[in-house]
């Protein structure tokens, strides 16, 4: 799931209308609920035949997690740690799988650098750092985690993809309220990689043919978090 056109994915959320979604447009009333529903709780993305789950191959889409249809846009292989985050109250944005080969043809990441598994959620801007070091105390040394305050860098407002106002950070975060059904005034992101990238690292290839055994410990470390309830 996510908007994936940058590595790690950044993420288009497709906004609400620009005015009240509550007030009658000259085309058409539409509810908030009606509008949720329409945007947030569809299945956006469907399974490839590389495996990978998005909308054409290049791009895909977030839907809330409290959608019905969830678990259909997220990749068998990072489900467990999805899973795990979003039962301890955390709200899962974007993610991946990582797709790796067999090692002959891994040995490529040697020079070339090619998306890792990882998990992204959204969270209330003020559990940022208390966040951050419950999910490093349980993380183990093949896992990097990052923090930022914005990703969306395309838009889907307007019934059509376009390139995002870098600046627009009030719409992203509107949008991401009405996805993960908060008010907000600020996010942030967390991304968890698992097994990140290093440039002429052969521990690094190597570990690429257990990346599904370093998600599913993660997965079951991650059970002991701080239950997020805000």
């Amino acid at each position: 799931m996510s908007w994936q056109h940058f590595d790690p994915p950044a993420i288009i959320i497709p906004a609400p209308p620009r005015a009240e979604v509550q007030i009658p447009s000259k085309k058409e009333s539409i509810t908030a609920e009606k509008h949720f529903r329409r945007v947030f709780d569809k299945p956006w993305n469907k399974v490839q035949e590389d495996g990978k789950i998005n909308i054409d191959g290049q791009s895909s889409a977030s839907i809330s997690p409290y959608s019905e249809h969830f678990r259909s846009q997220v990749e068998d292989g990072i489900w467990p740690l999805v899973e795990s985050l979003f039962k301890a109250g955390y709200m899962p944005v974007s993610s991946c799988a990582g797709h790796r080969g067999n090692l002959f043809q891994e040995l490529e990441t040697l020079f070339t650098y090619r998306s890792e598994p990882y998990v992204t959620i959204a969270l209330h801007r003020s559990f940022e750092e208390s966040t951050m070091l419950a999910l490093q105390e349980l993380s183990n040394e093949h896992t990097q985690i990052t923090v930022t305050h914005s990703q969306a860098n395309m838009d889907a407002s307007g019934g059509r993809i376009r390139k995002r106002d870098v600046n627009d950070i009030k719409n992203e975060y509107w949008s991401l309220n009405w996805m993960l059904q908060r008010n907000y005034d600020e996010w942030s992101y967390i991304t968890i990689r698992i097994n990140p990238w290093k440039r002429l690292n052969l521990s690094h290839v190597l570990r690429t043919q257990k990346e599904q055994q370093l998600i599913n410990e993660l997965a079951e470390n991650y059970k002991r978090l701080p239950h997020y309830i805000f």
